[in-house]
């Protein structure tokens, strides 16, 4: 009676067997935690170390793009590399790659050359005979200045840092302009300070003989209709041509008068392509049939002329002077302004379809309707075109000035 029954002996012992088992698989889930744990820490480093590596990769194309883009906004002022060289090492040294700020290697890590917007492929090319273009390298690598980027939990593994470099090229688009200027008798006592702005504009274009290849620039007159008075064409070729029209002809009196019918005002009657008669310049019986004013006239042709004559990588300008609202031709009843308004709207609006900026000057000839006329020549500026007046022409130079120097800057690489 005081043996145990066999049944019960035997499921104690499967049951003390058990829990040996499970001691024994206890520590084979050790080991295999201890030794997946390797990798484990082996794929976090991993994680974090490329991330961490990307973010520097970044962080240093970011440095490399401010670069070269500072580096092309102080050459379109300047034209000198050495000063823009150190605008760029500034500018790169404003940014920090994994916590620490960078160091532009100046002998190395920045270049001037070209970039030829007209290369159905291109790319920065130093030797090309024009500079318009910048290029930026940022670097962090066991060669550079600042030495490589350190790593976070690679270092476990053997794997202290880590390399990262970038490179920008910022340039200058060559520009297509054509100035397009009110001619109209009430413009008269200013066409000398607008031809001494025109030339200076032109000047400015061809930067002492270093013209950029692609850049272009035109005329059109406007007073009831519009002219092309210079075709749309290269500054580096034309500038000798161009600069001596300008120079000796370009005061927009007694030109190519038609001859009109006395019934329809004689000589007077100065639609275009006829210029205004300075010589009679105040004497109401000479204008009989004044000629009226068509900014929008002007804007549309000019617009063809950028079309027709410039290249589609080029960035297209009108600059627009003018001292007053549109008006039409005397005795030509078809004609309202409210018309020739809405038409200069419309024209401003193709060319900005067509990717055309337009900039406006309006000079403010002391009129009663000087302000409400500014206001509305201000209404077609489009673009990235800016909006100008002024009541002085000798300061219509600086401003026109101010706008061949806003080229913007594309970062192309």
């Amino acid at each position: 009676m005081g043996l145990i029954p066999r049944p019960f002996a035997t499921h104690a012992r499967t049951a003390a067997a058990g829990r040996t088992r499970r001691r024994k698989r206890d520590g084979n889930y050790a080991v295999l935690f201890g030794v997946s744990m390797v990798g484990i820490l082996g794929f976090a480093a991993l994680a974090v170390d490329v991330s961490y590596l990307r973010l520097s990769a970044l962080q240093a194309q970011n440095a490399a793009d401010a670069g070269a883009h500072a580096a092309m906004v102080a050459y379109r002022s300047t034209l000198d590399e050495s000063q823009s060289t150190t605008v760029a090492e500034a500018v790169v040294g404003m940014n920090m790659i994994a916590g620490n700020q960078v160091t532009l290697d100046t002998t190395n890590d920045i270049e001037f050359g070209g970039w030829d917007y007209d290369d159905p492929s291109p790319t920065f090319d130093p030797t090309l005979p024009f500079v318009n273009a910048a290029q930026v390298t940022v670097r962090r690598t066991n060669a550079s200045t600042d030495g490589p980027v350190n790593l976070l939990l690679a270092p476990i593994f053997g794997h202290d840092t880590g390399n990262v470099v970038a490179d920008a090229v910022g340039a200058l688009r060559f520009r297509e302009v054509v100035l397009a200027f009110d001619i109209t008798p009430s413009m008269k006592d200013d066409f000398a300070e607008a031809q001494q702005a025109a030339l200076n504009f032109l000047d400015q274009m061809y930067r002492g003989g270093a013209a950029w290849p692609g850049d272009q620039i035109g005329m059109v007159a406007y007073v009831g209709e519009a002219v092309v008075y210079t075709p749309l064409d290269y500054v580096d070729t034309a500038y000798g041509t161009i600069s001596t029209d300008w120079l000796t002809n370009l005061n927009w009196c007694n030109q190519d008068y038609p001859p009109w019918p006395a019934a329809a005002g004689g000589a007077y009657y100065n639609v275009a392509p006829a210029m205004p008669d300075c010589t009679h310049p105040d004497d109401p019986g000479m204008y009989p049939n004044p000629s009226g004013t068509n900014p929008g006239d002007a804007i549309a042709l000019a617009t063809s002329e950028l079309i027709g004559l410039g290249t589609s990588s080029s960035l297209k300008n009108i600059v627009l002077l003018t001292d007053d609202f549109v008006e039409c031709p005397a005795d030509t009843r078809p004609c309202t302004e409210g018309n020739l308004t809405l038409n200069a709207w419309l024209q401003a609006n193709t060319a900005s379809n067509n990717n055309i900026s337009i900039h406006t000057v309006f000079l403010d000839n002391g009129s009663s309707a000087s302000a409400a006329a500014e206001i509305w020549v201000a209404s077609l500026a489009r673009g990235y075109g800016t909006v100008n007046s002024t009541a002085d022409s000798t300061d219509l130079t600086d401003i026109l000035d101010d706008i061949v120097s806003m080229i913007p800057v594309a970062l192309v690489n």
